[in-house]
């Protein structure tokens, strides 16, 4: 597994497990861990090798997923980890890799292992993958130490891309009431001056503003940007507080913009709040909470990859090998 940040989930006995944004509170994503051999009807790696005085043919099968016990296993530790969500609701499911290839290595134990065909899983869980290819006499002894239990010699790896979805979910909640009554003192300052017009009309005989070149209906003076200011001023002196809840690696710049992105939806709100209040009594509280959540899409790519020496911890693997009775053509290696 490449490059997935550490601090996007936890891994427990290789199977990675991790909280994709885009899926519901209870819902966790896992990576299975070492690829494994596709066991026969009697217990057995599905495996072979045919050998011959030149080359030699390698079939084996592969799965890439992860036992029931250890599903059950991972689930008790995203509930101890996370002890606000239910237990019981808690699942886990596999992660949506883009469809795994498997690259078959084979190596002298010494240098790197040397890639030599690549194949197409199944393309779904558990990802099954028959490989059948041919080898050159040297690779069919390296893959023969492998059979008896040699490390670095016949290598088996997935690799894919995953998608993950992060977020952050920005909350602004606090009583307005007094915001709202600082914002109306504009506009009981226009009914004042309403109210002089009106006594200059009586006096002179006439209600009509017009006929002093003003506007018959007074205009609100309370805009968007006075409430905005407004707002800022409501979280400096802490009648409203903003909190953020992340999922997954999340930028400055994301947590920022969804700071911003609350603040405009809290102004929009103060202002009809406002509106209403010029019409309606100023109320004595006015809860707000507002909320803002940011989504951003990460690709990564991931690997894992099993040693077929694993499946032979004893190097009784040679009752794999047969010797083929034709002649077995060596493949052309040339780059």
């Amino acid at each position: 597994m490449t490059k997935l940040p550490t601090d996007l989930g936890f891994e427990l006995d290789q199977v990675y497990c991790y909280k994709d944004a885009s899926l519901d509170p209870w819902t966790f994503s896992y990576i299975p861990g070492a690829p494994s051999p596709e066991m026969s009807s009697n217990g057995k790696p599905t495996i072979s090798l045919l050998t011959s005085q030149q080359g030699a043919m390698l079939q084996l099968q592969t799965r890439w997923d992860t036992a029931p016990s250890l599903l059950k296993s991972l689930k008790v530790e995203v509930a101890n980890r996370h002890p606000n969500l239910n237990a019981d609701l808690i699942s886990v499911e596999m992660a949506a890799v883009s469809a795994p290839q498997v690259t078959l290595s084979i190596g002298d134990g010494q240098n790197e292992p040397k890639a030599i065909e690549t194949f197409n899983s199944s393309g779904f869980s558990p990802y099954s993958t028959v490989i059948n290819v041919r080898l050159t006499a040297t690779e069919a002894a390296q893959a023969l130490s492998a059979f008896e239990g040699l490390e670095n010699r016949l290598l088996v790896t997935y690799s894919g891309t995953l998608r993950v979805s992060s977020s952050v979910v920005t909350t602004l909640e606090g009583d307005v009431s007094a915001d709202i009554q600082a914002l109306t003192q504009t506009q009981v300052s226009d009914d004042k001056r309403e109210s002089d017009f009106s006594w200059i009309g009586n006096l002179f005989g006439t209600k009509n503003r017009e006929s002093y070149g003003v506007d018959s209906q007074p205009e609100n003076p309370i805009f968007l940007e006075d409430c905005m200011a407004q707002i800022e001023k409501a979280l400096r002196e802490n009648r409203l507080s903003a909190q953020q809840l992340e999922t997954g690696p999340i930028s400055d710049e994301a947590k920022e913009k969804g700071i911003e992105a609350a603040k405009q939806m809290a102004a929009h709100h103060l202002l009809s709040l406002v509106n209403s209040a010029s019409v309606n009594a100023i109320p004595d509280e006015s809860i707000i909470q507002i909320k803002d959540e940011q989504t951003i899409m990460q690709k990564y790519t991931i690997e894992r990859q099993t040693d077929v020496a694993s499946w032979f911890p004893a190097g009784d693997g040679m009752s794999y090998m047969q010797i083929s009775p034709a002649p077995i053509e060596e493949p052309d290696r040339t780059p």
